[in-house]
């Protein structure tokens, strides 16, 4: 093997000497028309190649652009007009991103505060009728819209039919996602050992006020500290965490095909938005 490879690049090498070597002569004779009728003659399948990629790039990245920019326009026929109206509905839901957005946070709150749902939370295993208080932090931003139309249009195929508002919200609720965790035992703990100091610390100061201990002033002290020295309710952290677009395809596991896609849409939205502006 190791041999025909040499050979081969022997070969190569001789090729394209003779090649130069035609390539000059021509020129000296019959000037640059001629030396590049030799060039095609040696290299036309190199420059054949090269004109079919230069030929359909342009092709290439009309056919990978969002569906939604397909068919605007004035243009008449019941298949384009029905197209066009399709794609400027689904503007419509991508214009509404930021509202969808604000409606699936909201969904989330009501899910996990209204206990209707586990929320992701299977390591918690609690009583039901167990009350909880709730913290809840909101993580990371909404995609920028150029991205979430390039990698919804990625989800549905590029099909402009499949582009349907609930499939936008779909795209959205998969895009926002949360998880729900006991707030850290220390922090409870601390609150719980200030309440009861702030309590024993009361109890002392309205035994100075009144008069001598009495044993039934005594027994009511002991009966008001106990009461107030009961443990507060459990503490839950809900965190609410907006995927960016490579979290995002990293989390639904995205194909190397998928992703370059999704980018070139991006750079094609990206400079219509220059050339537009």
């Amino acid at each position: 093997m190791a041999n025909k490879s040499g050979m081969d690049r022997l070969a190569d090498l001789a090729h394209h000497a003779k090649a130069l070597k035609d390539i000059i002569k021509a020129a000296l004779s019959g000037g640059w028309h001629a030396a590049a009728l030799q060039a095609v003659k040696h290299y036309w399948p190199q420059i054949l190649a090269a004109a079919l990629v230069l030929l359909f790039l342009p092709l290439l990245i009309f056919l990978c652009l969002p569906a939604m920019l397909f068919g605007f326009g004035s243009s008449g026929g019941g298949a384009t007009a029905s197209m066009s109206l399709q794609a400027t509905t689904v503007k419509g839901y991508y214009d509404r991103y930021a509202e969808y957005c604000t409606d699936r946070i909201d969904e989330i709150q009501k899910t996990v505060l209204d206990g209707s749902s586990g929320g992701g939370d299977d390591t918690v295993h609690e009583a039901p009728d167990q009350e909880y208080t709730y913290e809840i932090v909101l993580t990371g931003t909404p995609m920028e819209e150029d991205w979430f139309i390039a990698l919804h249009s990625v989800t549905t195929g590029n099909d402009l039919n499949a582009m349907s508002e609930q499939s936008v919200r779909e795209f959205v609720e998969k895009s926002i996602v949360y998880t729900v965790e006991d707030k850290p035992a220390e922090t409870e703990t601390t609150g719980t050992a200030a309440t009861a100091a702030t309590t024993t610390a009361t109890a002392f100061h309205d035994d100075t006020v009144n008069d001598p201990p009495m044993p039934e002033s005594s027994t009511t002290s002991e009966s008001s500290t106990t009461s107030t020295t009961q443990p507060p309710a459990a503490t839950k952290i809900l965190t609410i965490r907006y995927l960016s677009p490579d979290e995002f395809m990293d989390y639904y596991r995205y194909s190397d095909a998928d992703r370059n896609w999704a980018q070139l849409m991006v750079q094609t939205l990206q400079q219509e938005s220059s050339s537009a502006g």
